[in-house]
């Protein structure tokens, strides 16, 4: 294990606070309070709440300081429309590589134990679902080897488990068994195009189900 600051302490103590629900959306960030929280000086708390605001879960605002930030109506849409673009990207990056049988193999486990965990889950919203699927579209980009793509769905899906975080007591209908596994088969059949639009679908589909 790596060697840890007092701001990678404090970076995980306050990102875990916002994604598990203790600091809601809206939330004012008090510097002191932050400290108090993760066991840490000022200093680097100030570092990251630097860090959050890159992350996109926390921002500035004037005479107030950093708060979670706020899920309204237009950010979530332009989070879902970035959202959908990059995942389509994904798919046609990986429809150019030549996956190795081991890489598509694991990709098939993680889409199993998520689908899985969907059907039988009446509680979509869960947050032990949410980092299944962080899991799975992080494994998807990952494969790409592009840094920025990857970087900016890490964000993108840091987004999507504040929301989870937020709605984790709504209940959603019922999905298809095979959801995350058809992204996969869609990415072996090797076509950039077909891949594209399995992707599209699911990801707009997702909006209704997640």
């Amino acid at each position: 294990m790596g060697f840890e600051t007092a701001a990678d302490t404090a970076y995980e103590r306050i990102r875990a606070g916002i994604l598990g629900g203790q600091f809601q959306p809206g939330t004012k960030l008090s510097r002191r309070k932050m400290a108090a929280f993760a066991e840490v000086s000022v200093i680097p708390v100030i570092e990251a709440l630097h860090r959050l605001e890159n992350d996109g879960l926390v921002e500035s605002q004037p005479h107030q300081g950093s708060i979670v930030v706020e899920l309204t109506h237009e950010k979530l849409q332009h989070y879902a429309t970035l959202r959908e673009a990059l995942e389509c990207q994904v798919a046609r990056e990986l429809c150019k590589k030549e996956l190795k049988q081991s890489e598509i193999q694991r990709l098939k486990e993680l889409a199993q134990e998520l689908d899985e965990h969907l059907y039988h889950n009446s509680d979509k919203s869960s947050q032990e679902l949410a980092q299944k699927h962080h899991a799975f579209h992080t494994a998807l980009a990952e494969l790409t080897n592009c840094p920025p793509l990857i970087e900016s769905l890490r964000r993108i899906n840091l987004f999507e488990l504040l929301k989870h975080a937020v709605v984790s007591n709504k209940k959603h209908r019922q999905i298809p068994k095979n959801w995350h596994r058809k992204l996969i088969f869609a990415i072996r059949d090797g076509n950039p195009q077909t891949a594209e639009d399995v992707f599209r679908a699911h990801i707009r589909s997702s909006r209704e189900n997640l």
